[in-house]
């Protein structure tokens, strides 16, 4: 039997098997901020590799993301984190990456050059014109962040009319928002709108001028993807539990 050894961070107990485990650190779920999906996938893509996984859920509402034992590990206290040996990577994109380049039976970041630049791209893009909008709505309305302050929600949900419709054309042609093979441009953007429709059916959503509508009978090209990364294998085990 291999060697056990034992870890605290915070309060939570996590127990590390063999010598160069992976360690998996991030919220627990009843404050799984708008990367719970990616979480979710790092989660499951790790289990994947055959290395041993051990997970820590850091609970925020405790600031167990501010104690020493974490701050030694990621001196910004932001999650996820990712731990191999020596190894520390934060960050969901480059934990996603890391990953990529140590297990890439299933490249998530293109095979060739010019795959690679789609992918970056289209996460580039979402950085810049969807994930600010995207956060402004659903963070007041699902983690009543800036107080729970709604003065800013209807004007970032008016900021969102292009965006979406450019990749819903998008997505009635192709499979997936880089072409024909998942990637992490999909996985990176499908929390963010999954986040919105949960935010959008919040009582305190009701009081805003919004547009309600469900995303798929909005955006058809939408809603096919989004069913289609819920179909992947693994989803229903590996998601949020309060997604339910």
């Amino acid at each position: 039997m291999k060697a056990r050894a034992h870890e605290h961070l915070g309060s939570t107990h996590v127990l590390r098997i063999g010598t160069r485990p992976w360690l998996l650190i991030s919220t627990t779920p009843a404050a799984v901020p708008l990367h719970g999906a990616v979480y979710s996938f790092l989660k499951q893509r790790l289990s994947s590799t055959r290395r041993i996984l051990s997970t820590c859920l850091v609970d925020l509402s405790k600031h167990e993301n501010r104690t020493p034992e974490f701050l030694a590990l990621n001196a910004r206290g932001t999650l996820p984190v990712l731990k191999e040996g020596p190894i520390v990577v934060r960050e969901s994109q480059a934990i996603m990456f890391y990953l990529d380049r140590g297990h890439p039976a299933t490249p998530l970041y293109g095979e060739t050059p010019a795959e690679a630049a789609r992918v970056m791209q289209e996460i580039s893009e979402q950085a810049s014109y969807l994930e600010r909008p995207l956060c402004a709505i659903a963070g007041p309305l699902l983690f009543a962040q800036n107080g729970g302050d709604l003065t800013n929600v209807a004007h970032a949900a008016s900021s969102l009319r292009d965006e979406p419709q450019a990749r819903n054309r998008r997505l009635r042609q192709e499979r997936w928002l880089a072409g024909e093979k998942l990637s992490a441009a999909d996985l990176n953007l499908y929390p963010f709108l999954a986040s919105l429709e949960r935010a959008l059916l919040q009582p305190a959503a009701a009081q805003l001028d919004l547009e309600r509508t469900p995303i798929a009978d909005r955006f058809p090209g939408i809603g096919r993807w989004m069913r289609a990364i819920q179909a992947l294998s693994g989803y229903a085990r590996t998601k949020p539990m309060h997604w339910n």
